[in-house]
This record gives structure tokens, C-alpha cells and sequence, in this order.
């Protein structure tokens, strides 16, 4: 990648940093400006630990050696330094920057980049946004992940590029979700470089009604107590997610890998629909003789009324070569014709009132069987 690129970071050994750049030059990009900002002690700065770190050695490396080793430009400035920065920027013909290390960058600095500045938020936005990302993650109760963004002069505002969801075992500890969540924000940045040098970024707006202000430690402490609740809420969320999607798509081997033990088959997933409905709306057979194999409920019907059948004749209305195979298959397996909805109607009178005589023929021929 010829184009240059610029990188915010920290003049001195800071982890994010060192992998970051190194990241970056792993998928070719060669021609890089590093901002160093220098190590500040701030008086707000909440530095307690409130829970077990992730135990491991990272190798972490000094900034000015690693752009030396690298062969990157390192220039240890302020962030705020907009004369020096834009003089760079001008002489590098640079447009977009990442953040691995900043503090509140300004929005002169901003606006000197015309792609912008993209920052890798551990957390979904707007929710999380703000420095106790992980704590409204647990008290909000949203999904753990990070979210690429470019920066505006808010904090974690801007444009929204892709959020990148973290899928939860369930029994992982508070550490080892943070570095799950550390290691997602590089496989974000590994995305989001290959999506730039395609050219393929697309940019949405955040709206963030409201700020998080930051938390005292006491609410820190309050917010921890919340992650067990949250990481099975979350973990019960994906699984669901999961298996709608393996219903949609007829991925029998995907529905076993999130449901082993046919917990879900009579679940209602979404809008009141089983894995069963979804399969059959979808004209998934083989999904759904494995789902009738296991227990599903083949006259199970939403609060409306409305049957397992009458979604399996859906995708069948007035088609050119309808594949009945589904339709035929709950039937012989015990689904009622002639059950009702709430509006009083079979699946045969909406099969005649949409005018598919075929599709009528055979319901037809069905409940002429069910009565002998």
C-alpha cells in the first residue's frame, strides 16, 4: 500500500501501540507518519484495578523503536499541535489517520484529515461511548464487541464504520472478556485496513442523544456485579441470533451447534416464530424434517393464530413450479388443515382467496383424507 497513512499514539511503550503498528505493516502499508504524544499524568485518572487482569507477558516495545524498526516517520508531538500535525499531513499527502494511543483529539486536527481519524471503540456505540466503556456495556446490557469509527469533535461520536460482535462461551471471566474484547479490536483494525485499501468503506452516522459521564468507583463496583446476569443475557441473545440465522439459511449444522440438545425447537425466536416456522417460511426441508425428528411442534401457532402450515404455503402461492415437499411432509406428520386462525380462516381459505388453484387442489385432497 503506497498511500500514506498517519497513526496517534503514545511516546512510550504502550501495548495497543506496538500492535497496532505492527498490524499495519503486516498487511503492507509502508508509508506511515506516527504522531507520539509524551506521557502525562492526569489528576482525574482512575488507575485502581477492579478486578483480576488478564494473566499474560505482552511484548510491549518502545514507540521510537518500533517506527525505527519499522521504517515509519516518528514524530513526538502534542495531539493538539495543529501547525506541526497539518505541516506533516501536507508534506505526506496524508488524509486518513488511526488511533492507537490519544487522549480528546480537537476538532482542528480533525478536520485536517479528509477521510478522517478512525478509532477502534471497545464497545458498541453510542451505548458504551465514553472512557468506562465496558462498565455501561454490563449496566446497559448490550453486546460485547468494538466499533470502528471516525471521530468528530464529541466523544465516540461521528460516523459509525462496522461493529465487530465478540460471541460469548459463557464462561469466561471478567478478564478474559476484556482481552477477548482487546483481540477484537485487532481483528477490527485487520478489517477495516484490508476494506481501505479497497476502497470499500461505508460510513453511517451515531447519534448519540445522551453522554455517559464517567463513573465513580463505587459505581464501577456496582456495575461489576451486574456480569453475571449480562453474560448470560448476552450469551442466551447470540445463541438466539444464531439459530434464527441457521433457520433462514437451512444450515442444519449450525442449528446443532447452538441448540445440541433440541432445547429450542419450540422456542418462539422472533415474532412469535419457532425454528419450525422459520424453516418452513424459508422452504428449508431438510432443516425442517430435522426439526419435526426432534420434537418440534408441527400445529404450533403464533397469538394470531396463524399455523405452521399457513407459512409453509407462503413462498408457494401462484409460484410457476411450487415444490410442495414441505407442505406434504408437515401434513403427514400431523398438522392440522383445518386448524383456524383468529380471524377464523384454514390455510385453505387463504390459499383460495389468493386464487392458486393448484395450491387448492391439494389442501383439498388433504382434507378429504383427514376426514376418511
Amino acid at each position: 500500500m503506497d498511500k500514506c497513512i498517519a497513526v496517534f499514539s503514545y511516546d512510550f511503550p504502550h501495548r495497543k501501540t506496538t500492535d497496532f503498528l505492527q498490524l499495519i505493516r503486516a498487511k503492507g502499508y509502508h508509508n506511515v507518519v506516527v504522531f507520539a504524544a509524551p506521557m502525562k499524568k492526569l489528576s482525574h485518572q482512575d488507575n485502581r484495578q477492579y478486578f483480576s487482569k488478564f494473566n499474560a507477558k505482552f511484548n510491549v516495545i518502545d514507540t521510537k523503536e518500533l517506527c525505527k524498526n519499522l521504517g515509519y516517520k516518528f514524530i513526538p508531538c502534542e495531539h493538539d499541535d495543529v501547525s506541526l500535525i497539518a505541516r506533516h499531513i501536507d508534506e505526506f499527502k496524508v488524509d486518513t489517520a488511526i488511533i492507537s494511543g490519544a487522549r480528546i483529539i480537537k476538532k482542528k486536527v480533525i478536520d485536517l484529515f479528509s477521510f478522517g481519524i478512525v478509532n477502534i471503540h471497545p464497545g458498541i456505540l453510542p451505548e458504551t461511548a465514553g472512557l468506562d466503556a465496558f462498565y455501561y456495556t454490563l449496566v446497559k446490557d448490550v453486546a460485547p464487541g468494538v466499533t470502528v469509527h471516525t471521530i468528530n469533535h464529541k466523544v465516540d461520536e461521528g460516523n459509525c464504520i462496522a461493529f465487530f460482535e465478540y460471541e460469548i462461551s459463557g464462561v469466561e471471566s471478567l478478564a478474559e472478556i476484556q482481552e477477548a474484547l482487546y483481540h477484537c479490536q485487532l481483528k477490527a483494525l485487520s478489517n477495516f485496513l484490508d476494506s481501505y485499501a479497497a476502497g470499500e468503506i461505508i460510513q453511517k452516522p451515531i447519534y448519540r442523544p445522551l453522554k455517559n459521564e464517567p463513573m465513580l468507583p463505587e459505581q464501577k463496583l456496582s456495575a461489576l456485579s451486574y456480569f453475571g446476569f449480562w453474560r448470560s443475557s448476552q450469551q442466551h441473545r447470540q445463541r438466539i441470533e444464531k439459530l434464527i440465522s441457521a433457520c433462514e439459511e437451512g444450515a442444519i449444522s449450525e442449528f446443532y451447534r447452538y441448540d445440541p440438545h433440541s432445547n429450542f425447537v419450540n422456542t418462539r425466536l422472533v415474532n412469535s416464530w419457532t425454528a419450525l416456522i422459520i424453516a418452513s417460511f424459508n422452504q428449508n426441508f431438510e432443516l425442517v424434517k430435522y426439526l419435526v425428528e426432534r420434537g418440534a411442534d408441527v400445529n404450533y401457532c403464533t397469538p394470531k393464530g396463524t399455523t405452521v402450515l399457513m407459512y409453509a404455503k407462503s413462498a408457494l402461492v401462484n409460484a410457476e413450479s411450487p415444490d410442495c415437499r414441505i407442505i406434504d411432509y408437515l401434513v403427514k406428520n400431523g398438522a392440522d388443515v383445518k386448524a383456524k386462525d383468529i380471524f377464523g380462516k384454514t390455510v385453505m381459505d387463504y390459499v383460495s382467496e389468493l386464487g392458486d388453484d393448484y395450491l387448492k387442489a391439494i389442501f383439498a385432497e388433504y382434507i378429504n383424507n383427514a376426514v376418511h
